[in-house]
C-alpha cells in the first residue's frame, strides 16, 4: 500500500506543491484589501459570491469596485437579496452570476436594480448531467473542473472588455496570466492524481462529480442530491465501498461535517479529510492566498494522501 511519503515518484512534486501553496500564501499578505465597495456605477461591478469576485479583481488589479452580494456565511444556493443589495447592485455596472441553477437569484436581482446581468458559466466544455427523481439536471460545482474555470476566467473577462474598454489591455494580460496559472495547476495535479486514476473516493456531498470526472476518478457521495440522509441501501453500499476499496479516509466539506460521517469514521476507521468546493470564498478569503489555485491545490494533496 502507498503512503503518502514513501512513493519515490510522486514526492517531489507533492514537496514542489506544498512549497508553492505556502509561498503562494505569504504572498498574498502583499495583497492590497479586495473589500471594496463601489461608490460610483461609472467604475463597480457587482458579483453574486466570492470566486467570481477573485476572479474580476485578478482581471482588473482592482481598478474597479467590487461588490460581493452574498454576504459571508450565507447560503450560495438558495439565498434571497435584500433591499440593501438591490441598492448596492444599483450603483454598479453589471452583474456577475454563473449558472441559473446555482445563483440564479442574481439574475433577478440584476433585472430589479436595471444593470445588466453577466452569465460567466456561458457554453462550458464539460457540463455533467444528474438524474434525480426521474428528471435530468446540471451539477452545478463546475469550476471544480480546471477546464471550466478557464472559460469562466475568459467569459468574465470578455464582459469587463466590453463594458470597460479603458481598461481592456490590461484585462487581456491579465486573463492570460490567469489561465495560464490554472493550466500550470492542472499540470500539477494531473500529474499527482495520474496514478491514482479510476480509484474512488467518498465524499459527504454530492459536490465533487467534475473534479472526479477531470483527473478520472470516480466519487460516491454519503448524503442524497439534496443533501438527505442517505437510505439504509445506500448507506450500505458507501459501507462495502470502503471496505472493497480498502479506503482510509471519507471526506467532508470545509466548515461542516455531517453527523452521518462520524457515525462511518466510528463504524468503520476511517478518518474524516477535508475538500473545500469554495461556495463559502470570501474576497478576504483571497487576500490570505485562499483563492482557487491554492483551495484547489489542496484538494488534490488530500486526495492523495487519502488514497496513499
Amino acid at each position: 500500500m502507498h503512503t503518502w511519503v514513501a512513493d519515490v515518484k510522486l514526492k517531489p512534486v507533492l514537496a514542489i506543491l506544498l512549497v508553492v501553496a505556502i509561498a503562494a500564501a505569504a504572498a498574498a499578505v502583499l495583497v492590497p484589501s479586495l473589500t471594496t465597495m463601489p461608490e460610483s456605477k461609472e467604475a463597480s461591478v457587482a458579483v453574486t459570491w466570492g470566486l467570481l469576485a477573485e476572479v474580476v479583481y485578478r482581471l482588473t488589479d482592482g481598478d474597479v469596485g467590487i461588490y460581493q452580494v452574498l454576504p459571508p456565511g450565507a447560503e450560495l444556493h438558495d439565498w434571497e437579496p435584500t433591499p440593501e443589495a438591490l441598492r448596492t447592485v444599483q450603483r454598479s455596472r453589471m452583474l456577475v452570476y454563473l449558472l441559473e441553477d446555482l445563483d440564479g437569484w442574481g439574475v433577478g436581482l440584476a433585472r430589479s436594480a436595471g444593470v445588466k446581468a453577466v452569465k460567466a458559466g456561458e457554453n462550458l466544455p464539460m457540463f455533467i448531467e444528474v438524474g434525480d427523481h426521474g428528471h435530468t439536471h446540471g451539477d452545478v460545482h463546475v469550476w471544480l473542473s480546471p477546464t471550466n474555470m478557464v472559460k469562466i476566467v475568459e467569459n468574465v473577462a470578455a464582459a469587463l472588455i466590453q463594458e470597460f474598454p479603458e481598461i481592456g489591455v490590461k484585462v487581456m494580460r491579465n486573463r492570460d496570466d490567469y489561465v495560464a496559472e490554472i493550466k500550470r495547476l492542472d499540470n500539477e495535479l494531473k500529474t499527482v492524481l495520474e496514478p491514482y486514476r479510476g480509484r474512488v473516493f467518498i465524499t459527504q456531498h454530492d459536490s465533487f462529480r467534475y473534479l472526479a470526472e477531470h483527473y478520472g476518478l470516480r466519487v460516491l457521495a454519503v448524503l442524497g442530491a439534496e443533501e438527505e440522509e442517505p437510505s439504509a441501501a445506500h448507506l450500505a453500499e458507501v459501507v462495502e465501498t470502503i471496505k472493497k476499496e480498502g479506503l482510509k479516509v471519507v471526506y467532508a466539506e470545509e466548515g461542516f461535517t455531517h453527523p452521518i460521517l462520524n457515525t462511518l469514521a466510528r463504524d468503520t476507521g476511517v478518518k474524516i479529510g477535508r475538500l473545500n468546493t469554495m461556495e463559502g470564498l470570501t474576497l478576504d478569503d483571497v487576500r490570505r492566498g485562499e483563492g482557487y489555485v491554492n483551495v484547489m491545490r489542496r484538494n488534490g494533496m488530500a486526495l492523495v494522501e487519502g488514497f496513499g
